[in-house]
């Protein structure tokens, strides 16, 4: 086992705590008779590195003026950026001088929302309220889909979970479409959301998560 796991560590260097553990657990269940379980196993990784940072970006900044500066958390952020918002994506873009690109090829695995878009050196773009709230509920619930995931929830929450710091940047300029009282319960204002989303990863997943406003 000692060499499967030195081999695991080699050809993927990055690789998480969590993944090591089950690749090691499972590997151990094939040794067995019909792959089942004879008696309990456990498997335990201490993986000691440097913090990984996430921030995630929504929603314009309260000034226009602002944008540049909004653009500039992006460009000299060490670590990985999700854009969840229509506007932000077209901030960031035209600040940083790169295009939104999207593959309609994907389209098959929207799953109901949105399809995510490209922007270079950006690791996710999505739509803004309809995906947040997606999130927020599965990661609330905790359960395993009995269907896959939407393809920009799916790579929204592997970004959460294989993050330690994560930094929320809400963008305070109002969208006026999302005050009617007519629209779903579920399509809360944009903080609200953020901040569910803020107090799920502190109190079920132990991240690490700073809120500011912009």
């Amino acid at each position: 086992m000692l060499s499967f796991i030195q081999k695991q560590v080699e050809e993927n260097p990055d690789i998480s705590a969590r993944e090591l553990s089950n690749a090691v657990v499972r590997t151990a269940r094939s040794r067995n008779e019909k792959n089942a379980c004879p008696d309990d196993i456990s498997c335990m990784v201490i993986y000691l590195r440097k913090p990984r940072r996430l921030h995630l970006l929504t929603r314009s900044p309260f000034y226009k003026e602002s944008d540049a500066a909004f653009a500039e958390l992006v460009r000299n952020f060490d670590g990985k950026s999700v854009l969840c918002d229509g506007t932000t994506a077209k901030i960031i873009s035209r600040e940083l001088r790169r295009p939104i690109e999207i593959d309609i090829k994907l389209s098959a695995q929207c799953g109901g929302l949105p399809l995510p878009a490209k922007i270079r050196g950006i690791d996710l773009v999505t739509e803004g309220i309809l995906t947040l709230t997606d999130v927020v509920q599965r990661i609330e619930k905790g359960d395993a889909p009995v269907t896959p995931l939407p393809l920009a929830a799916r790579k929204m929450v592997e970004l959460f979970r294989n993050s330690d710091d994560i930094e929320l940047v809400v963008g305070t300029k109002v969208n006026e479409a999302h005050q009617d009282p007519n629209l779903p319960v579920d399509l809360e204002i944009r903080r609200n959301i953020v901040k569910r989303l803020k107090v799920v990863l502190e109190e079920k997943y132990r991240k690490r998560v700073l809120m500011r406003y912009f």
